[in-house]
């Protein structure tokens, strides 16, 4: 299949459709890890398709139909890995439904939670690809994504221990400028959305609950076992947020408080601004190679979509 745009309208048959999926499904089982990601989905209740018209994204996890939609037009190869990430989104939601939820906990962590769901989504997703290729099978990490693989990638190579770089792999979605920006827009937005509905129905009991970083780690887990240490989820690096949204996070949070009574959350206000935290990550890189290598994926991520 040649490249195509994300937003191309493609026809196809119902046949068509469920052989693309087919041949889906047969390279994810071609490898153990694959079988393992496919048996989970089994175990959720989930099911997938492949489906047209679905807009600007690889794929999306809908938790309310307990369905996962594959775009038709993105090619099988990287369609593969795309479901695995999928997947990974029923499971988290298996152990723990409020996870995906905007407005049942402090704002603060809304954006805690849900960061850690695609990374964790990502290191699974970076695991098996990573596997498929050893093995010689036609598989891509979606476009965007290949610094979380690449960092998978040394970190077994080096140690050859899949827990470690399982770790590696998550801690380096949260490094990726572009990947953070992209989430970042999309969770402010939600958030908005949120509290616009929690207005217009006037319920004022929404961002109050706590979720630990114990918590996290046990739900994003590596064969039932944490293989992130819970206190990163409260680091610097990943409790952070741009000024810029910290100020309209606080904007909504006040209009929702004032319209409805509610205590205001003011929890943003506690995490590091991310701006800082970007710089002092900035100013590790060794060339301008780098710096442009980054430039060259901030345009493609923003040319292309995420992973839901």
């Amino acid at each position: 299949m040649s490249k195509k745009s994300l937003t191309d309208v493609v026809k196809l048959s119902r046949p068509e459709k469920e052989k693309k999926l087919n041949d889906v499904l047969a390279l994810m089982r071609k490898t153990k890890t694959g079988k393992e990601v496919l048996a989970s989905m089994e175990k959720t209740g989930f099911k997938c398709s492949i489906e047209t018209g679905i807009g600007n994204v690889f794929g999306f996890c809908d938790t309310d139909k307990k369905k996962i939609a594959l775009n038709a037009v993105v090619e099988n190869e990287t369609l593969a890995a795309v479901l695995s990430h999928e997947i990974l989104h029923a499971v988290q939601f298996g152990k723990d439904p409020t996870i995906f939820d905007t407005d049942r906990t402090r704002v603060s962590d809304t954006y805690k939670k849900q960061r850690g769901m695609e990374a964790d989504a990502c290191a699974h997703q970076a695991a098996f690809v990573y596997e498929a290729k050893k093995a010689g099978i036609a598989v891509e990490m979606p476009s965007g994504y290949e610094p979380i693989f690449e960092t998978y990638s040394k970190e077994i190579e080096k140690t050859k221990n899949k827990k470690q770089a399982m770790n590696a792999a998550f801690k380096a979605w949260y490094k990726s400028t572009p990947i953070m920006d992209w989430y970042d827009n999309f969770y402010k937005t939600c958030i908005s959305d949120a509290i616009n509905n929690l207005i217009c129905a006037n319920v004022k009991t929404r961002f109050k609950g706590n979720v630990t970083d114990e918590h996290l780690a046990n739900v994003f887990d590596y064969k039932g076992k944490p293989y992130v240490e819970p206190e990163f989820f409260s680091s610097p690096e990943a409790y952070c947020l741009k000024q810029s949204d910290k100020r309209k996070v606080m904007s909504d949070m006040k209009l929702y408080s004032k319209i409805t009574g509610a205590p205001l959350d003011t929890s943003v206000l506690g995490m590091a601004t991310r701006d800082e935290t970007r710089k002092a990550v900035q100013s590790k890189r060794k060339n301008q190679a780098k710096s442009n290598k980054s430039a060259a994926t901030a345009a493609l991520i923003a040319s292309k979509t995420k992973q839901r």
